[in-house]
């Protein structure tokens, strides 16, 4: 009896504590350029955050101007839809979700959400790059990947900064 209650009070305290990461599978910049059908690069407008229709989450609409289609066709200017956000007095912050500065340039990996006009980055925040001096860069913090050790390499170089004029290359060259 005194074991199952100590088994009992040690669930519930494994329970009580939370992870402050968020776990994805990471997707190599090979297979990001193999599967996105739709790059971009451009710039974050503005943002507008909202209740979902069942008022169970907060979503964020980011509006980025497009200045270089680089696979794939879209208007001049996208929604890219965001989970986490602001209403009210109300946050939700997603650990590891995308974040967009206004103003700030990205090259974006994205899908078309069905039956809408917007988008929702590929593979959770792995398809947004911030570009920086000629550098496309993608913004890892709060992400834990899981299987990563052979793509080690390809974590580093895209936390440093990738050419962007090379990077963009190889979505136009399809490798």
């Amino acid at each position: 009896m005194q074991k199952l209650f100590i088994l009992i009070i040690g669930i519930i305290l494994s329970l009580s504590f939370s992870i402050n990461a968020t776990i994805v599978k990471i997707i190599g910049v090979s297979e990001l350029t193999e599967r996105s059908s739709l790059v971009v690069i451009g710039v974050a407008t503005k943002n507008q955050s909202y209740y979902t229709p069942d008022s169970t989450m907060i979503l964020t609409d980011v509006h980025v101007k497009i200045t270089n289609k680089i696979r794939g066709e879209c208007n001049d200017e996208i929604v890219v839809v965001l989970e986490g956000g602001t209403v009210g007095e109300t946050t939700t912050f997603v650990l590891g979700g995308s974040e967009f500065a206004i103003g700030k340039e990205v090259l974006l990996c994205i899908e078309k959400i069905k039956d809408t006009n917007k988008y929702r980055i590929f593979g959770f925040n792995q398809g947004k790059f911030d570009i920086k001096d000629n550098k496309a860069y993608r913004d890892f913090k709060n992400t834990t990947f899981i299987r990563k050790s052979n793509l080690e390499l390809e974590l580093n170089k895209a936390s440093e900064g990738m050419n962007l004029n090379e990077f963009v290359g190889l979505f136009k060259s399809g490798r």
